[in-house]
């Protein structure tokens, strides 16, 4: 895509007590979000999909979107 991807997940500093099961990081309850990848403004380091940041959970910004997804 075009822009950072909004994630369920809380911020976190690091992984250490990352669920191990694939389920989003919710707890404890943050104001901060993680966005991953980069956007069409971003420089090469943060294009990488393995590239992740916080934002503020209501900031709007041109260049963070979120992909849709359902279990099945």
């Amino acid at each position: 895509g075009n822009v950072f991807e909004y994630c369920q997940d809380n911020f976190h500093f690091s992984y250490d007590g990352a669920p191990t099961d694939g389920s989003a990081w919710v707890s404890p309850d943050s104001s901060m979000r993680v966005i991953k990848g980069g956007s069409y403004y971003s420089g090469t380091p943060s294009s990488r999909v393995s590239y992740r940041i916080f934002i503020p959970q209501r900031q709007v910004a041109a260049g963070v979107g979120f992909r849709l997804a359902r279990t099945r």
